[in-house]
């Protein structure tokens, strides 16, 4: 992997990191149930939303319904991959079009591994199989609730699996 491709994952780890960091020491455990939010607060983000929107993506993916990502992502979403960096939905809907047309992603699987939440923001690291730009590898995502309830993605980070070093 590139330095500068690493300086990038640290950042947008970073990033996370302090988007999703309790506020103070008091704050309750990641894990614990999180209150109601006020009413004029937007519903904090749990990792059953995060996982049911990534199992949504990735059938998306996976039936060649690419049309749809345009639901996934912010309009100025930011993904870095191994192919590059790409901005703006219209420009990842684009790649992953491409892509599937191409026949990758067939069978794209993932697993959450951590997940953290603070509010209206929220981080997932996960592993993925079968990928688009990679047979597997990891991938960092970051999101955002909407005012309409949703859950989009602000920044995704891909990495994909290193082979073994003899």
């Amino acid at each position: 992997m590139s330095p500068r491709l690493i300086s990038l994952a640290v950042v947008v780890g970073w990033i996370a990191f302090a988007a999703c960091a309790p506020d103070d020491e008091t704050a309750p455990p990641a894990d614990t149930v999180a209150e109601p939010a006020a009413a004029d607060e937007p519903a904090p983000i749990t990792q059953e939303e995060v996982d049911a929107f990534s199992d949504r993506v990735n059938a998306l993916i996976r039936d060649g319904d690419t049309a749809a990502l345009n639901t996934v992502y912010t309009d100025d979403v930011v993904m870095v991959s191994a192919r590059g960096k790409m901005e703006g939905s219209d420009a990842l809907v684009a790649f992953w079009t491409e892509r599937v047309r191409a026949g990758a992603g067939k069978s794209l699987q993932a697993e959450t591994l951590k997940f953290g939440s603070n509010g209206d923001m929220a981080w997932a690291l996960s592993h993925f199989t079968g990928g688009v730009t990679a047979p597997s590898g990891h991938t960092l995502r970051v999101f955002q609730r909407q005012p309409d309830g949703s859950i989009r993605t602000v920044v995704q980070l891909s990495i994909p699996d290193m082979p073994a070093q003899q």
